[in-house]
């Protein structure tokens, strides 16, 4: 345990001191987009986690059938898996309903942030 906390410490360090020292090659306007996108998704997953919990207390009982079922690639259970669920909303079985309330979500989010490009004239 030691070992690691060390290495991950050391990593840390390599990547602050790169960071220091090498220009800033990201513009505001390229990161914004970016993290909204990885909201949007994080939005989708948390609408597609409470349809699921919906569906466990036995208020939404349609679509239950299982979309997929990819534990055998990627358990949910995992070290990766759990970091993709808490990222983007990864479930390894979902359902019918949490696929489609996910899809809705995420593209409605992403169409509508996109609507306004541009963005609104600040006053000067």
């Amino acid at each position: 345990m030691l070992v690691g906390g060390l290495t991950g410490l050391g990593w840390e360090r390599c990547c602050v001191c790169c960071r220091l020292f090498r220009p800033c090659r990201n513009s505001i306007e390229q990161v914004i987009p970016r993290a909204g996108i990885l909201l949007a998704f994080l939005a989708a997953g948390l609408a597609a986690q409470a349809v699921h919990q919906l569906s466990n207390a036995g208020v939404l009982n349609i679509l239950e059938a299982p979309l997929w079922d990819s534990s055998w690639l990627l358990s949910e259970e995992s070290w990766p898996g759990r970091v993709l669920h808490v990222l983007i909303g990864y479930m390894d079985r979902p359902s019918v309903l949490q696929g489609v309330v996910y899809a809705v979500t995420a593209s409605a989010i992403i169409a509508l942030s996109h609507c306004n490009q541009k963005g609104p004239a600040l006053p000067r």
